[in-house]
């Protein structure tokens, strides 16, 4: 049992927190049984920790690569404030740019600098339940391995193709020249988000929370919509704004 916080694996996990060395390891934490009974083949677990207590009330052996750590240790390496008592390393899975262009892409999410994790973690699953074939994200959205993101997707981040830090200019514009059709929410607009036809191929574009889309990202869009908006507010959260357009598509589409 690991009853050490200079364990080499606890300062691993530790260090998972922050972002540069999720990139240095290529790694990431997932915490919940949930989570990880439900961690798809294509990611590698690397290893398993569970606290002391949670051994004592579950059976432990299912799990690959597992160590039991004493409690109060395992509450010093976990973002969460109400454990489980239960996480896991994991290897990232990387999606490649080619991979987008070797599928049909009949619809597909852009995000455009989406900075806040509990927005990007919603988008991303409404995005999976809405049944979209990618999400691209652009240069200086939020990492998808950020703990408050993860638990956000509510295990969504590891089911659907996700492609990280890109140039979303390059990327619509060889989607157009593939007859993706791609819509973004603007203010200006004074075209309703549901007489926009969303039945062929399309790419719907979230902008940043607090700017929106990009101008260069504005002129690239095919169709640019506004959801009503009856009250004094002045712009819907990204997350709802996206969720709407979302399910307009599957709406149109009779799904």
């Amino acid at each position: 049992m690991i009853n050490s916080i200079d364990n080499k694996k606890m300062k691993l996990v530790k260090s998972l927190n922050q972002k540069k060395y999720r990139d240095k390891e290529n790694k990431f934490v997932i915490e919940g049984s949930r989570f990880i009974n439900e961690i798809p083949k294509k990611i590698k677990v690397i290893f398993t920790l569970v606290s002391e207590s949670f051994k004592n009330k579950n059976d432990i052996d299912k799990y690959e690569s597992v160590e039991i750590v004493g409690d109060d240790i395992f509450n010093k390496i976990t973002d969460t404030k109400n454990t489980q008592g239960i996480l896991a390393v994991c290897e990232k899975y990387k999606y490649k740019i080619d991979d987008l262009y070797s599928v049909k892409n009949d619809y597909v999410i852009l995000g455009d600098k989406i900075t806040d994790p509990g927005n990007l973690g919603t988008i991303i699953r409404t995005a999976e339940a809405s049944g979209a074939d990618y999400i691209v994200l652009s240069k200086g959205c939020v990492d998808i391995y950020n703990q408050k993101v993860i638990r956000s997707t509510a295990g969504s981040v590891l089911n659907i193709p996700i492609i990280e830090d890109v140039n979303l200019e390059e990327v619509i514009k060889k989607l157009k020249n593939d007859d993706v059709k791609i819509i973004g929410s603007h203010l200006s607009s004074k075209k309703y988000h549901i007489d926009c036809n969303m039945k062929n191929k399309c790419g719907i574009v979230i902008g940043n929370e607090a700017n929106g889309m990009s101008d260069e990202i504005t002129n690239l869009c095919d169709e640019l919509v506004i959801i009503p908006m009856i009250g004094k507010v002045e712009s819907l959260n990204a997350s709802v704004a996206s969720g709407i357009l979302m399910y307009e598509l599957i709406r149109q589409r009779g799904e």
